[in-house]
């Protein structure tokens, strides 16, 4: 007996004997996890292009004592990029006065965020603005000279011999 099964790839017939029908089955099943995972892939590596292409777009602006919020919508409107922040954090920060040309958004970044108490991230059509992380203070330590002489077991100087402190 021929069995056949239909796919979107053609056609499949085999003999029916032990293990024959299993085997067509696992091929079909396989074909489609196949496609079904070189879709996911297409989508992935398109989406990774979009947010690529939204980085590297020229930025143009040219404010003069604007506020973060509104030099973002500006970024926006010219890239397409979303920046996520919560109002509270921008209340603390200082206005911003700034005149690019065919600039990257890194560089459009690195002068508004210059001065301010924030941090960014940038995370493939998005910008994460959070609070600026202050580092802890260190204590000073004060500077010691060590004298000394290095030995061996005997007694011995040890030529050449390094100390760290």
């Amino acid at each position: 007996m021929n069995c056949c099964i239909h796919s979107g790839g053609g056609r499949s017939c085999m003999h029916a004997r032990k293990g024959g029908i299993l085997q067509l089955v696992a091929r079909s099943l396989q074909r489609r996890h196949l496609s079904i995972a070189m879709m996911i892939a297409f989508f992935f590596l398109s989406i990774h292009q979009v947010a690529a292409n939204v980085q590297e777009q020229p930025i143009t602006i040219s404010l003069k004592n604007a506020p973060l919020e509104t030099v973002f919508a500006e970024i926006r409107k010219q890239t397409g990029i979303n920046f996520i922040y919560t109002k509270d954090l921008l209340q603390r920060t200082s206005k911003v006065s700034i005149d690019v040309h065919n600039e990257s958004l890194q560089r459009v970044m690195e002068l508004i965020m210059k001065d301010q108490p924030l941090s960014y991230t940038l995370l493939d059509e998005y910008v994460v603005i959070k609070k600026k992380q202050s580092l802890p203070a260190s204590w000073p330590v004060p500077e010691k000279e060590v004298h000394g002489r290095v030995t061996n077991q005997k007694g011995e100087a040890v030529m050449g011999a390094t100390v760290g402190v």
